[in-house]
């Protein structure tokens, strides 16, 4: 399973939005059919996001010279010890924008086995392996409107008392849409 690096590219003249990259940490257990992906609380003090349900990832810093991948690969590994080298590249999804300024690339890879993390207590305060085919089990999606006119929304999941809104909802949801292909 591969996927394309040949998405639309819809933020390149964003400029004034904050760089950053989330690592899609797919695992496999044995199976591309029971996948899990690696899912963090963040820390409740953080300036960005506090408490909430994430992939794990942040803002593009100068040493990682402009490359969304290696600053996916460089936060995973400060927030939870991910190691690359365990880790099978299968590509990008598109750029998202949030509300709160960010815009955001999401990178895929693929662990064929569970590593053992090690949380940054600094910025995450759990790990959470979230089955991607949930999603496929009904209602699970909902719209929540901020307008009368139901025009602006975001999306939430809810799992297991656990909320996931706004842009990791959308990538997951655009996750299960390709791999589902």
């Amino acid at each position: 399973m591969h996927l394309s690096d040949n998405v639309s590219d819809i933020a390149e003249n964003y400029k004034n939005f904050t760089k950053s990259a989330v690592l899609c940490l797919l695992i496999s257990n044995g199976s591309n059919y029971n996948l899990d992906i690696v899912l963090t609380k963040r820390s409740k003090h953080l300036k960005y996001h506090k408490g909430q349900i994430s992939l794990p990832g942040g803002k593009l810093e100068p040493q990682d010279k402009g490359d969304f991948q290696q600053c996916a690969y460089r936060e995973a590994y400060e927030e939870i010890g991910f190691e690359k080298n365990k880790a099978i590249y299968l590509g990008k999804l598109n750029k998202y924008i949030t509300g709160s300024g960010f815009l955001i690339q999401p990178i895929v890879v693929l662990l064929e086995e569970v590593q053992n993390f090690i949380i940054n207590r600094q910025e995450v305060t759990s790990i959470l392996h979230f089955p991607i085919n949930y999603l496929l089990s009904g209602d699970v999606i909902n719209k929540v409107f901020l307008d009368e006119d139901q025009n602006k929304y975001f999306l939430n999941i809810y799992w297991k008392k656990n909320k996931i809104w706004g842009a990791t909802a959308k990538i997951l949801i655009d996750l299960i849409n390709l791999l589902k292909k």
